[in-house]
């Protein structure tokens, strides 16, 4: 799970951190399972985990990758070549995450641990919502339509 410094309070913050569940009281010392302090995006949307991938992006397609197991940067602060705002969660499935920005492209990238942008594709409508996967199948809601994509 990625948090920001609570001594921020109005976004930002270079910190990702897993942390276990559970516990009681200060937990601190014993559920910190690691803590990357580093130059990863802030103003995120949320975190998108995946095969061993925690993956972030932030407003202009800048985004981040970590390698969730070992708590360890795989790449960090690189254009996925797509400026703009993002407001939707990224997604996952069939080994690629899907990026959706304010702008109306959908960025497929492949899961793993180098950036490799597999397409851009423009939904030609404005884009805020999170795309929903289901039934070999991408739900992508636009400013003004629902839009359905999948394999014959």
């Amino acid at each position: 799970t990625a948090f920001q410094s609570p001594d921020n309070m109005v976004g930002g913050g270079t910190t990702i951190q897993a942390i276990r569940g559970g516990g009681s009281g200060d937990v601190t010392k014993t559920h910190v399972l690691w803590d990357i302090r580093n130059k990863s995006p802030s103003n995120l949307s949320s975190p998108v985990v995946f095969a061993d991938q925690l993956f972030v992006v932030k407003k202009g397609g800048i985004a981040s990758s970590f390698e969730v197991s070992a708590g360890k940067t795989s790449w960090e602060l690189k254009r996925i070549r797509n400026a703009g705002d993002y407001y939707a969660s990224p997604i996952a499935g069939d080994g690629k995450i899907f990026v959706t920005g304010e702008n109306g492209f959908v960025s497929v990238l492949k899961a793993g641990p180098e950036l490799e942008i597999l397409a851009r594709n423009d939904m030609g409508d404005s884009c805020i919502a999170t795309p929903a996967i289901s039934n070999g199948r991408i739900f992508v809601r636009t400013k003004n339509s629902l839009l359905c994509f999948g394999n014959k």
